[in-house]
C-alpha cells in the first residue's frame, strides 16, 4: 500500500489541480498519499459556488467510506459559503458524521498563521488589485491578524499554474521592502507555485512565509501524525507541532 503512514483526503474546488498536488508529492515523506478530487468551480458565480460545496461534501462522505485518514475540503470561496463564524462546528459536525477528522483550507491556513506567531501580514494575492472583500468573510482581520501591504501576481486562473513561483516571491519581497515591520508573507491559493521559493523568501526577508498549499500539506501531515521536521519548505514545518490553534 502507498499510504502506509497517512492517506490525506483534499476536495479540490477548481476543475484542474495542477500545482498543488506537484507540491504536495514533493513535500509530505514517502509513505503519505493524496486521495483528491477535482471540482467544477471555473467563474466562481454564485451558482457554481453553491454546487462546488454539495459536490465537495458528497465526494467527502466516499472518501470517508475509503478509509482516509482526514479530509480536507479546500477552496476559500466554498468554505466562505457556510460562513466563517460557522466553519469550526460544521467541521466538527462533519467529522462527528462520518468518523473522520475534517478540516478546511481555510482553517489550515489560519493554523499555519497561528503557528509561526504572525501578526503583521504582507499578501500577495492573485489578482492585481486584489478583489474587495466584506467585513464578514473577512477572516484575516475577524483572527486579529493586521494586514500591512497586499498585492497581486496580476494573472486570471487560465494563467496561473504558468506563472513561475519567482513572481510571487519578487511581489513577496517588494512587498517586506514596503513593509519593514511585517513580520509574516501570507500567499493564499493553492494555485500558485510556491514550493521552490518559501525558504529563500525566509531567508531574504527574515520574515515567516505562509503559503495555502503549504499549510494545507502541513495540517494534513501534522493531524495524522506525522510530526516530524521537514527541511526545505519554511519554518512552518521545522518548528515543533504545537497542535490545532483555531477552529475543527
Amino acid at each position: 500500500m502507498y499510504g502506509y503512514r497517512a492517506r490525506i483526503g483534499y476536495t479540490s474546488a477548481p476543475s484542474i489541480s495542477e500545482a498543488f498536488v506537484h507540491e504536495f508529492y514533493r513535500i509530505a515523506p514517502p509513505g503519505v498519499t493524496l486521495a483528491i478530487s477535482t471540482g467544477a468551480v471555473i467563474d466562481l458565480t454564485d451558482e457554481e459556488i453553491a454546487r462546488g460545496v454539495e459536490q465537495s461534501l458528497e465526494i467527502a462522505k466516499v472518501m470517508a467510506r475509503r478509509k482516509v485518514d482526514i479530509i480536507i475540503l479546500g477552496g476559500i470561496p466554498l468554505n466562505l459559503w457556510v460562513g466563517y463564524e460557522r466553519i469550526g462546528q460544521f467541521l466538527r459536525d462533519l467529522g462527528k458524521e462520518h468518523g473522520v477528522p475534517f478540516s478546511s483550507s481555510i482553517t489550515c491556513q489560519m493554523n499555519a498563521l497561528r503557528q509561526v506567531k504572525a501578526q503583521k501580514l504582507v499578501v500577495v494575492q492573485i489578482a492585481d488589485p486584489p478583489p474587495a472583500v466584506e467585513p464578514k468573510d473577512d477572516y484575516l482581520a475577524i483572527e486579529g491578524f493586521e494586514v500591512l501591504g497586499t498585492r497581486g501576481v496580476g494573472v486570471d486562473e487560465d494563467w496561473l499554474a504558468r506563472t513561475p513561483s519567482s513572481r510571487s516571491a519578487a511581489i513577496a519581497r517588494q512587498l517586506m521592502e514596503e513593509h519593514p515591520d511585517a513580520d509574516t508573507v501570507y500567499i493564499p491559493s493553492p494555485n500558485k507555485a510556491t514550493a521552490d521559493q518559501i525558504e529563500a523568501i525566509e531567508r531574504d526577508t527574515g520574515a515567516n512565509v505562509v503559503t495555502a498549499s503549504q499549510s494545507i500539506i502541513w495540517e494534513g501531515l501534522r493531524r495524522t501524525g506525522i510530526t516530524e521536521p521537514i527541511y526545505g519548505y519554511g519554518r512552518l514545518f521545522r518548528g515543533p507541532w504545537q497542535g490545532i490553534a483555531f477552529s475543527a
